[in-house]
């Protein structure tokens, strides 16, 4: 299990492990900043603005206070193709008209996620969730956030589950790591989603598609190959 242990003036000052079921791949997840609108703008060797006015189109707006700054924010949703195939940019101005910050999703492998604008005991918060799924290896990873005044990302929840011959598989880790998960889509709602190449942008509840029923059959199935073959050794 990954370690990280501190050491000032000679003497250990903090030992930290990062998950105690990291060997079942289970293990708390930071979101970390979308940078593909820089690389965007510098691959194309144009703004922001001009991106968005050229290869994409404006699905629906809708206003959440989703930032620790004043006002309500704006959350715009863009889809189309600036020629690595379908996708689109989730953008949260502030009240003020500064961005705060933007989420991609396309149909590049990569780049199947989901991104979702939630609320939770009156609070609104961003959610992502990335599924891999290559049947004998994968993971799902999510995370809910939150934005400060300047568009920096504050946690609110995450974890990352890993599976295949690198992790172990116990099910019923896998079912509250699930169930987790799905408490969250159940409070969030559909901004954009590119998985298995489809692009979706109506506001409705992933609940129903990400949860244990439908995602433990290929960790289950690659625990059972891999105890297959070394029962065959």
């Amino acid at each position: 299990m990954p370690m990280t242990i501190t050491i000032q003036d000679g003497h250990i000052r903090e030992v930290y492990l990062e998950s105690s079921v990291f060997s079942y791949g289970i293990r708390y997840d930071l979101p970390t900043p979308d940078s593909n609108l820089e690389w965007d703008e510098e691959h194309l060797n144009v703004s922001a603005e001009e991106i968005l006015d050229t290869y994409y189109t404006l699905v629906r707006s809708e206003q959440a206070d989703v930032a620790e700054a004043e006002g309500l924010e704006t959350i715009s949703v863009y889809a189309g193709d600036s020629g690595d195939g379908e996708g689109g940019y989730v953008l949260v101005h502030g009240a003020n008209g500064k961005l705060l910050g933007s989420m991609y999703a396309g149909w590049s492998r990569v780049d199947w996620d989901n991104i979702y604008l939630g609320k939770r005991d009156g609070t609104s918060l961003l959610m992502t969730v990335h599924i891999e799924d290559r049947y004998d290896m994968g993971n799902y990873t999510y995370h809910v956030f939150r934005l400060d005044e300047e568009g920096g990302l504050i946690p609110v929840a995450g974890l990352f589950f890993g599976f295949g011959d690198s992790f172990l598989y116990d099910d019923d880790l896998f079912r509250r790591w699930a169930d987790e998960m799905t408490g969250w889509l159940e409070d969030s709602s559909v901004l954009l989603s590119t998985q298995d190449m489809e692009l979706r942008t109506d506001p409705v509840s992933d609940a129903d598609r990400y949860n244990y029923d439908t995602l433990s059959g290929s960790p289950r199935g690659a625990a059972e190959r891999r105890e297959g073959q070394e029962a065959v050794r």
